[in-house]
């Protein structure tokens, strides 16, 4: 990415520890660009800070892009897990209570019951995963 020479030449010209507070402490209260050219200028001089995001250091803190989500992909997991033993659960009752007319309305009602109730439960494991998917290439296009 090509940045503004005259700002780069003035975050340059940073002594260290303007640098490190502008980076770690101050760094909301200014412009993209030059918050961009400030982290460059403070990687580049050696400082590690847990509130850069280089690569390394995300994966090494086990922040890195596909490692944050993992409680939330368990329960997307769960649900589409508990979605599938719900269908097999409902195709059984329906087939166990099949028996005389009566015995039809119990057993279409139980499917139907249980075909929303699957589909509930998948739409919410997805929905979860489309989350994560926003969060990764939300993380990935700031990077």
């Amino acid at each position: 990415m090509q940045f503004d020479i005259k700002l780069e030449n003035e975050v340059a010209a940073m002594s260290d520890n303007h640098l490190k507070i502008l980076v770690e402490k101050e760094w909301n209260n200014y412009h993209l660009e030059y918050l961009e050219i400030a982290r460059n200028e403070y990687l580049k001089r050696g400082f590690k800070n847990e509130s850069t995001y280089d690569d390394e250091s995300m994966q090494q803190k086990g922040t890195g892009v596909g490692t944050r989500s993992h409680a939330l992909r368990t329960i997307s997991g769960v649900f589409s897990l508990l979605a599938w033993i719900i269908a097999v659960v409902a195709v059984i009752s329906a087939i166990i209570s099949f028996k005389g007319m009566f015995g039809m309305f119990i057993a279409l009602l139980i499917l139907v019951g249980g075909a929303v109730t699957v589909i509930g439960l998948f739409a919410v494991a997805e929905s979860i995963k489309v989350i994560i998917d926003i969060e990764e290439n939300t993380r990935k296009a700031i990077d």
